[in-house]
């Protein structure tokens, strides 16, 4: 009579699948887990603009200054340079509210300011300023007067950086080289940068002798 031994069930085959799959749920719960926070850091980079403003009330630094040149009444033009703040060129926003781009139909309204204050530093300033807030939005001065075309600002243009403010009154710094040379630029663009949508742009009239 033969004896049959019953073979044992191999322990150690069976443990091994277990120990695997512990790191790799691990892993995978790692990933997601990262995946959900960048995720979430980028949706909170470009819808938060749309539910949160930034207001600002920079006093205008040429409230009262008079153009780089002013015309007695015999007509001839006096290019002395005043000692105070001077305007340089100004402008308003072209706001279009039914025909922007984007979730927030993209828009914008204001005057624009361009100057030397007394000091000697060239600025624009923006007045009455309300525009759509989106993600990283700058200021550009555009060397067309009606800018269109987002790309072509921002290869052409000069970056002034971000728009600090969407709402109220800002003061942006321009440098004094460009300062310098206004009249190469004949705008005055807010562009979503990261995405290239021109929000609303403001053609510059220049003063007499600026």
């Amino acid at each position: 009579m033969t004896i049959r031994q019953q073979r044992q069930p191999d322990v150690t085959s069976n443990l091994k699948p277990r120990r695997r799959t512990r790191p790799t749920l691990a892993l995978l719960l790692i990933v997601g887990l990262v995946v959900l926070i960048v995720a979430g850091g980028i949706a909170w980079w470009l819808f938060s603009p749309l539910f949160f403003h930034n207001a600002s009330n920079d006093a205008n630094p040429f409230a009262n200054a008079p153009s780089t040149a002013s015309v007695p009444s015999s007509g001839s033009v006096s290019t002395a340079v005043p000692a105070g703040p001077v305007t340089l060129a100004t402008g308003k926003f072209i706001d279009k509210p039914n025909s922007g781009v984007g979730l927030a139909n993209d828009h914008g309204s204001g005057n624009v300011t361009i100057g030397r204050s007394a000091g000697g530093k060239y600025l624009i300033h923006f007045d009455h300023l309300n525009v759509t807030n989106g993600p990283d939005l700058h200021v550009y001065l555009a060397p067309t007067s009606d800018s269109t075309d987002a790309g072509q600002v921002k290869r052409e243009g000069v970056d002034l950086g971000v728009l600090a403010a969407t709402e109220g009154s800002l003061n942006v710094a321009i440098p004094s080289d460009l300062g310098r040379n206004l009249r190469t630029y004949h705008s005055v663009v807010i562009v979503c940068k990261a995405f290239s949508v021109i929000f609303t742009t403001a053609p510059l009239t220049f003063s007499s002798g600026s």
